[in-house]
């Protein structure tokens, strides 16, 4: 038995998600100037497990890596990110729900979101602990979603619970009630049990998030989400200071 759960560890260090996170942190090694270190790298995960797995990964790739997570007390908390800040570090693994308002990670212009959160402000307010007051760099985000699988359809629920607020504000010709009716049992149904083939969606226009007072500007950039392997895709975006 513990053959083989350590195989199936094994198999998840080497999943098309994680070798994901190892091609895009390789491309920010790669993009750097001659002479200067690559920008740093924030990578978030709702779970501590996940961070466990690829934190090796990711140092045996030849990158120091720090870790932040619920689990660590206050004062450490601020010795991690007084290291990275002073840059002992390229990659800090984050867990989504230590990624609190006052944190300020502005010493990092990328970011990796390995998995989607139902709330969409919860991830906004993760990608706004870099951009922020500070930064002089174009913030880049990837986030990374494996295909039909219910990662897909979080992000369609993502999208809808925008649309409602934006309705809400005026920003949109629909009415609430006709988008609430597009929340349906078989919504559901569909999050939760069926399966279903899901296309990736249009890019849409990123919203400035406002997180410690800064201002936001750009979207996912054009094209089409990239293929990563078979199974894992991508989807950019960029939040440019003004």
């Amino acid at each position: 038995e513990e053959e083989e759960e350590e195989e199936e560890v094994l198999d998840i260090a080497d999943s098309a998600k994680t070798r994901a996170i190892l091609d895009e942190l390789a491309t920010i090694r790669a993009e750097a100037r001659p002479g200067t270190p690559p920008e740093q790298c924030v990578v978030f995960s709702q779970f501590t497990k996940f961070l466990d797995i690829i934190g090796p990964k990711i140092e045996d790739a030849g990158h120091a890596v720090l870790r932040l997570d619920g689990t660590q007390r206050l004062s450490q908390r601020a010795q991690v990110v007084a290291r990275f800040r002073r840059g002992e570090a390229g990659v800090l693994l984050v867990s989504l729900k230590a990624a609190s308002l006052g944190l300020n990670l502005n010493c990092a212009s990328r970011v990796i979101l390995t998995d989607p959160w139902w709330n969409a402000a919860i991830e906004d307010q993760a990608i706004d602990r870099c951009h922020r007051i500070g930064q002089t760099r174009e913030v880049k985000v990837v986030r990374l979603l494996i295909r039909d699988t219910v990662e897909n359809r979080i992000r369609d629920l993502q999208e809808r619970k925008k649309a409602i607020v934006a309705a809400a504000l005026g920003k949109t010709g629909e009415s609430i009630a006709a988008i609430r009716q597009q929340l349906s049992l078989r919504d559901l149904q569909d999050l939760f049990g069926r399966v279903r083939r899901v296309e990736p969606f249009e890019p849409v226009p990123v919203p400035a998030a406002g997180g410690g007072g800064g201002t936001a500007g750009g979207g996912i950039e054009p094209g089409a989400a990239d293929d990563v392997g078979s199974e894992a895709w991508r989807l950019r975006e960029e939040r440019r200071r003004r």
